[in-house]
């Protein structure tokens, strides 16, 4: 696949959500928090999934299974789409997750969940 100069291709793999953004840090560098806004993309004909890490900069932890994260799925039920998020670990937890997702016909659908 050839690419422009400024140019970024992106793979993206069926039924994965990538995520793309987080809001943008605060001004003065200090991370007191996870990020609460998230943007992801997907491709997927019925279903799509990702995890999201809710890394606050500061904090370390053992393992995969005790660092805090959020399950992003989306589903597309009669032909709507939705969005469930499911967390694990410590909390509670405010975020709002918007996703695109596009499916083989070429179709894109957005769905926002708020937690």
């Amino acid at each position: 696949m050839s690419a422009g100069w400024g140019e970024v291709p992106l793979f993206v793999r069926k039924r994965v959500l990538v995520s793309m953004s987080a809001e943008p840090q605060r001004a003065s560098g200090a991370l007191d928090a996870a990020p609460r806004r998230y943007r992801l993309l997907g491709f997927a004909d019925e279903t799509a999934a990702c995890n999201l890490l809710l890394d606050d900069g500061e904090r370390s932890y053992d393992s995969w299974e005790s660092w805090p994260k959020c399950r992003c799925s989306v589903a597309r039920i009669s032909g709507e789409w939705s969005m469930s998020l499911v967390f694990e670990g410590t909390g509670p937890y405010q975020l709002e997750v918007e996703c695109e997702i596009w499916d083989p016909s070429g179709a894109v659908a957005k769905v926002t969940a708020r937690a």
